[in-house]
């Protein structure tokens, strides 16, 4: 994902979750609204998951939830 400096800086500086979109107008085109959302197992995370469902991103919106597992072996 290619940001700009400014809309960069935010998503890896703040302390909370960061959703960055373009503003030229994008839920007035034509193409599918898709968003990719990175998810970790907390309070805050599942609370900023609440409220992004009970947004009115319109038909066709693709919604992507990713959240990344691992174990260290030793």
């Amino acid at each position: 994902m290619l940001l700009g400096c400014t809309s960069d800086y935010v998503a890896t500086q703040a302390e909370c979750s960061v959703l960055v979109v373009r503003s030229d107008g994008f839920l007035d085109t034509e193409r599918r609204l898709r968003i990719a959302i990175g998810f970790e197992d907390s309070a805050p995370a599942r609370a900023a998951l609440q409220e992004l469902s009970e947004v009115g991103w319109g038909d066709g919106a693709e919604i992507h939830i990713v959240t990344v597992r691992f174990c260290l072996y030793g």
